[in-house]
């Protein structure tokens, strides 16, 4: 029910008791007027009017209140429901937590409670006839001694002794056990309790050795002697009848805790004065170890960042007050906060740096990906072989410039794609509106291998046509004879008959050599004639029951050479096994047992392979060289090598088929039958689309393997005419301005200068970061400039190809343009690094806070990187019988960065083919992949995250331990310091047959 309003004054005097309104009134108004002596009506009206206003308002508020308590109730009940709903749920959370044991269960649980607790403690007897243990320790004295103490007046020669005793009896007895076992008169001792009190004979142990009864127990058996249980003593509980008994937690003791009495014989000083100690209190209130207190204190200091000093050196005069110390606080803490915001803004100043610069990087529009799609357009037209093309050689119906193997594929190639992308296709334009600008031709040459002189020197090689002239030289001295002439012949002769069942073969080889020495006082001339002529009659005859079925004859005659030298090497005939001399024609053969071998053969009469001059370069050289070298792409990457500076030749195209079949017999350098000759063949092409204002060049690269064959590959060049957009420049600059600021900024913290924008407390070192801040800025600035320099040339490019119809200088700026751009683009990768490693200095050692994480990674980064060493030696291991076993056999592991690739990719478990390593090597490749698969897997892969467990286990472990209260002990006693002590290295080492105790501090 809501509550009554209280009436007004005015509204009161015009009702009467029971509320109705009255037709007179009485009382008095506002002013204080007595209304019965209002006459007029006027100003009853208005005394009318406002006791309505009132009731209106009185209404008003009525109605507010009752909303109120409307809503007040519609929220208690929402509130009751939502309790109601959270206590059904916690009931039902309550009903499936809730564990019910059965009968072993709980027996099981009743046991090891029962157990546990009777090691520790064991009810308070309740009779007192019970038997208890008490202790016993021999106060002796030093004043008196007696003979008949055992031993230097310490009685029996132990001081603490244990009696068993009965609860009803009385100390006289314990003190007649305590006598006859020390040997002592027992009307001579007595007892004192463990406050130092005496003891009296006649009273009962039970009152003494007893801990006393709990209050609660004490009440509950005060009723016991009045119900007539007749014990005696009062101060063991026991209840009587009609009285509840006491609880156990009150009767029970703790187990081994007996009460100790001390014995005291009579005339023993029990203390004495000493005259000379000043007498008071001592003040010993803790044992503690000034230094490692001070040490301790130390390291707080340095924690907390406070400045260092000895307390024993502070100036009393000159401690600071309370209100200087706040200060000194505020003031530290603003320079704490000054020092976040300014690392937070350097941290902002990085970050837009990095974003301005990876979105100068990013090209706008989609040319991208259609160069990508017209190049291969283009590369396709120019490799693959269609149906008009002669393709005989390559044995299936769909060849390509990737297949070439051999001298005829590659003709065929020529004669086929090339020549009809070049001549039938408008001058060479193709159907996506991409056009041939030139095309150049590279035969790259081996050059002839010199002997090391050391071979001839010792007479470890000897050529047919120096023997000779080598043999008149050592038998006269040219240099004192002023005009001499020499000659000499040499014939040998071999003939050698093989006869079978079926045939017969018969073959003669002779071989003259001239020489003719010529010496003047001023030069020597060797003139060397060697014909060599050999006949092979080889007449096979098989025959069967009725008739011949063949019959053949093959004959072959050599020629002679003629050599003339300027110089003769002093060489001494020797015979060298079973070789007199090695011919001129093997000079070009790998090794000296591989030349011996192949003039033994020729000796025989026997066929042995030609050798060919292996080519070979300093590739760094190389590199460097092309970088100033006039002729444009002088470099180059092929399969199996590297080649620099060829024969370069123009490829006529234009001017019809012969004169294109002309300049391919000048770039080759073969007649017919087509030869390859040389160790490479270049074919450079230049292209150009119209459409995306680029220049796309392919190289077609031809090697001559020492195999024999032949390995084709093709490099494309794509060159983007299109200047950089200027918002890329603006961006890019951008970039420049904030990477110097990121430079002042920590040029600033280093330097502490200025004063006023320098808040933190130590000054830091330069370090490597302070590199990197200083390389940053150069490279950007770099990178914009060669952008400047880059857009520089193409506009060149497009004003001499306009004015010039693509002459040299177009190409020459081309080459020049691929080398700017690759110097662009290397710069690039290196300023993404320094941008990711400078990233990594900001997430962990800039911030403060962040210190903690610093700690962990410079901690883990040691076994994570012996890891690495370990798992980078197993893969370079890998990487080296794969190479030993399988280089010589598959294309996988034709070189060692294939190999090292392939080898990062098998130990991410990515094996392609695997089934023809298989059946190459099929033992070799399951121990192998067994050994690989247990190291690189099983072993190295899961350590890092055995490493960080380990880490995180002990970072636990020092954490916590200082909660436990054996550490805790240690570390009050001083034995360990928690600044260099890891509790990880401390304890018992049980990993052997002996547990040994660590303490690796």
């Amino acid at each position: 029910p809501q509550p009554h309003p209280t009436p007004s004054r005015s509204q009161a005097a015009m009702t009467d008791p029971d509320g109705a309104i009255k037709e007179w009134v009485e009382g008095f108004d506002a002013t204080g007027k007595p209304l019965e002596r209002i006459t007029k009506s006027e100003p009853l009206q208005e005394q009318q009017k406002v006791m309505k206003k009132e009731e209106v308002n009185l209404n008003t508020l009525l109605q507010t209140e009752q909303f109120e308590i409307n809503d007040l109730q519609n929220r208690l009940k929402e509130c009751n429901d939502a309790y109601a709903l959270e206590k059904q749920k916690l009931d039902e959370l309550k009903a499936e937590q809730r564990v019910t044991l059965d009968g072993d269960q709980k027996s099981r649980i009743m046991t090891v409670v029962r157990e546990t607790m009777d090691r520790f403690v064991r009810r308070r007897p309740r009779q007192e006839d019970e038997q208890m243990m008490v202790d016993v320790h021999f106060l002796t004295g030093t004043e008196t001694t007696g003979f008949n103490l055992h031993i230097n007046g310490e009685g029996a020669g132990s001081r603490d002794a244990k009696f068993l005793v009965q609860l009803n009896q009385k100390v006289q007895s314990l003190a007649t056990q305590a006598a006859k076992y020390w040997g002592l008169d027992p009307d001579k001792v007595f007892f004192l309790d463990r406050d130092g009190r005496i003891v009296l004979d006649n009273m009962n142990l039970v009152d003494i050795i007893l801990p006393p009864v709990p209050a609660s127990a004490a009440s509950s058996s005060s009723a016991a002697p009045a119900a007539g249980s007749g014990t005696a003593g009062g101060t063991v509980a026991v209840p009587g009848e009609g009285c509840e008994p006491p609880e156990d937690r009150d009767l029970w003791m703790v187990r081994g805790r007996n009460y100790c009495l001390t014995l005291v014989r009579a005339s023993t000083v029990l203390s004495k004065e000493d005259l000379n100690r000043p007498k008071g209190e001592k003040w010993e209130d803790f044992t503690f170890n000034e230094a490692q207190l001070e040490k301790e204190l130390e390291n707080t200091r340095r924690k907390r960042g406070g400045e260092g000093g000895e307390a024993g050196k502070i100036n009393m005069d000159a401690i600071p007050s309370l209100n200087d110390l706040m200060q000194q606080g505020q003031e530290k803490k603003r320079k704490k906060r000054a020092d976040t915001r300014c690392r937070l803004l350097e941290f902002m100043v990085f970050m837009l740096c990095q974003i301005f610069f990876l979105i100068a990087l990013v090209r706008p529009g989609g040319t991208s990906a259609s160069l990508l799609l017209v190049s291969n357009g283009v590369e396709r037209a120019l490799a693959n072989f269609t149906a008009d093309d002669n393709g005989t050689a390559f044995g299936h119906p769909k060849p390509s410039f990737h297949d070439i193997q051999t001298t005829d594929q590659y003709w065929q190639w020529l004669d086929g794609p090339l020549r009809r992308n070049l001549l039938e296709r408008g001058s060479g334009q193709l159907d996506s509106q991409v056009i041939v600008l030139n095309a150049l031709t590279t035969r790259f040459e081996a050059e002839t291998a010199t002997l090391d002189p050391l071979y001839t020197q010792f007479d470890l090689v000897r050529f047919c046509d120096e023997v000779g002239a080598t043999a008149a030289g050592n038998d006269s001295n040219l240099s004192n004879v002023s005009n001499s002439t020499i000659t000499s012949t040499t014939v040998v002769t071999v003939t050698s008959t093989t006869s079978t069942r079926e045939s017969t073969t018969t073959a003669t080889s002779t071989a003259t050599t001239t020489s003719t020495v010529t010496a003047t006082s001023a030069t020597v001339t060797l003139t060397s004639t060697s014909t060599t002529s050999s006949q092979v009659s080889f007449t096979a005859t098989r025959t069967t029951r009725t008739s011949t079925i063949f019959t053949a004859t093959y004959t072959s005659t050599t020629s002679s050479t003629t050599r003339t030298n300027n110089t003769i090497p002093n060489i001494t005939l020797a015979p060298y096994g079973d070789v007199t001399c090695i011919p001129a024609e093997l000079r070009s053969c790998h090794n000296i047992r591989v030349m011996y071998q192949f003039a033994k053969g020729l000796d025989l009469g026997h066929q042995v392979p030609a050798c060919a001059t292996q080519y070979d370069l300093f590739t760094p050289a190389a590199f460097i060289s092309s970088l100033t070298h006039e002729q444009i792409f002088s470099y180059i990457q092929g399969k199996n090598k590297v080649y620099f500076d060829g024969i370069r030749q123009n490829l006529d195209y234009t001017n019809g088929t012969q004169n294109f079949y002309d300049s391919l017999g000048n770039f080759t350098g073969s007649g017919q039958p087509f030869e390859f000759k040389g160790s490479a063949h270049q074919i450079t092409l230049f292209y150009y689309s119209s459409s995306l204002n680029s220049a796309i060049v392919f190289h077609f690269i031809v090697e001559n393997t020492l195999s024999g064959g032949l390995a084709a590959s093709i490099r494309q060049d794509i060159l983007d005419l299109d200047e950089e957009p200027a918002s890329s420049h603006a961006l890019m600059l951008l970039s420049g301005i904030l990477s110097v600021v990121l430079l002042l900024m920590e040029i600033r913290r280093i330097l502490h200068c200025p004063k006023a924008l320098t808040f933190e407390e130590e000054k830091p070192r330069c370090s490597l970061w302070s590199l990197l801040f200083l390389l940053l800025p150069f490279f950007v600035f770099a990178i914009s400039g060669l952008v400047f320099v880059q857009d520089t040339i193409q506009t060149d490019i497009l004003k001499a190809a306009a004015s010039n119809s693509f002459a040299d200088e177009v190409y020459d700026l081309i080459w020049a343009r691929l080398k700017v751009y690759n110097a662009t683009f290397t710069m690039k990768i290196v300023t993404l690094f320094l941008f990711n490693f400078l990233m990594m200095k900001f997430l962990l050692v800039h911030f403060p806070q962040f210190i903690a994480v610093a700690s962990i990674v410079k901690k883990v980064a040691g076994p994570m990187l012996t890891v690495l060493f370990f798992l980078a030696l197993a893969l370079f291991s890998s990487g080296v019988f794969w190479y030993t076993a399988y280089g010589v056999e598959f294309w996988t592991f034709r070189n060692v960065s294939d190999t090292w690739v392939n080898t990062l990719l098998w130990s991410m478990g990515y094996i392609r083919d695997w089934g023809q390593y298989y059946r190459a090597e099929s033992v070799l490749w399951t121990l192998s992949i067994l050994v690989t698969y247990g190291i690189v897997q099983l072993t190295l892969n899961m350590l890092p995250a055995a490493i960080m467990l380990s880490h995180k286990k002990e970072a636990m472990l020092f954490e916590n331990y200082s909660f436990h209260p054996f550490w805790a002990a240690e570390r009050s006693k001083g034995n360990i310091d928690p600044q260099t002590t890891n509790i990880a290295h401390l304890g018992w080492d049980f990993s052997g047959k002996e547990p040994t105790q660590v303490l690796q501090h």
